[in-house]
């Protein structure tokens, strides 16, 4: 009696949701046991090899420059805008400096450390400047030479500038001096309105410069800072890592997510190939059998 078999498409071709719900139901308690067992290592590792470590914060702020005015006019207005500059241009500048080998250098000699570890971002006109590290005390260290770094940087920046501004109106300035002594020996020798004319707007020149002379001379004497500290860093109280509890948890769910998964692929495979292993067994059945009935 031969073995009746279906077509191929009855087995692999088709998959039942129910099917695969039913595999998951019964292997979902090994998937459960071995994830917790992942769950447990992960927490036992993060609490006892992991060193807690530290966050340390400061925020800075770029103050909005005023736009300039006063009696100068457009001599001033000129020479202010080309000293100032936008907030997201002063903390690209920021940025730029604190990742200058100088400062690092500097930081590190006085810490006594061999690596600087920090990060920091920009929102809007403010910088935060974070480092992370396993004693506190360290972290706040950190961040706190960097801001004073970064502001003896720029103090140092706009004390050169203010000098070279200094310097820029003392030529002039020399410059219309010696303009208005030829203007006041041609006065003196021609009386000519066109003279008197030229002589009151040279006047009316070096008086601006004159001013602008003292102003630049203040500004090199005085430090200029470009931001203000809003929050200091603090050394701080709380670890801000590892994050034990989510780590495990996160880790408890991929690992049983994952094995339940495979073992579900696993049981399709192997019923596919169990199933195949019959197909192939019942033709050849099928064939000896036929061929004998032929014989007699």
């Amino acid at each position: 009696m031969g073995t009746t078999l279906k077509n191929d498409a009855s087995f692999g071709g088709n998959l039942d949701l129910f099917e695969i719900v039913a595999l998951a139901s019964m292997r979902w308690k090994l998937a459960a046991i071995v994830a917790a067992t992942m769950g447990l290592l992960i927490f036992s590792y993060t609490y006892f090899l992991v060193a807690p470590y530290y966050t340390s914060r400061g925020v800075i702020l770029v103050p909005l420059k005023d736009s300039p005015g006063g009696s100068m006019g457009g001599l001033s207005q000129a020479i202010a805008q080309f000293r100032g500059g936008s907030s997201s241009d002063e903390l690209a500048q920021f940025e730029v400096l604190l990742k200058t080998e100088r400062v690092t250098e500097r930081i590190k000699e006085r810490l006594g450390v061999k690596e600087i570890r920090a990060k920091w971002r920009t929102s809007g006109p403010t910088m935060i400047i974070e480092s992370t590290q396993t004693d506190p005390v360290m972290a706040q260290k950190v961040v706190s030479e960097l801001i004073n770094e970064l502001e003896a940087s720029l103090v140092e920046i706009s004390t050169k500038k203010a000098q070279a501004n200094r310097e820029f109106f003392e030529a002039r300035l020399k410059e219309a001096e010696v303009a208005m002594v030829a203007l006041e020996r041609r006065l003196n020798d021609l009386r000519l309105s066109q003279g008197q004319r030229e002589y009151s707007i040279q006047s009316k020149i070096l008086s601006l410069l004159r001013e602008q002379l003292e102003i630049s001379q203040i500004e090199a004497k005085k430090e200029q800072k470009s931001f203000v500290v809003i929050d200091p860093p603090i050394v701080p109280a709380d670890r801000s890592g590892p994050q034990r509890l989510k780590s495990a948890v996160t880790g408890t769910l991929a690992t049983f997510l994952a094995l339940l998964l495979g073992l579900i692929v696993w049981d399709l495979v192997q019923r596919e190939r169990q199933v195949r292993r019959t197909y192939s067994r019942g033709v050849g059945a099928k064939d000896r059998g036929g061929s004998g009935a032929w014989a007699n």
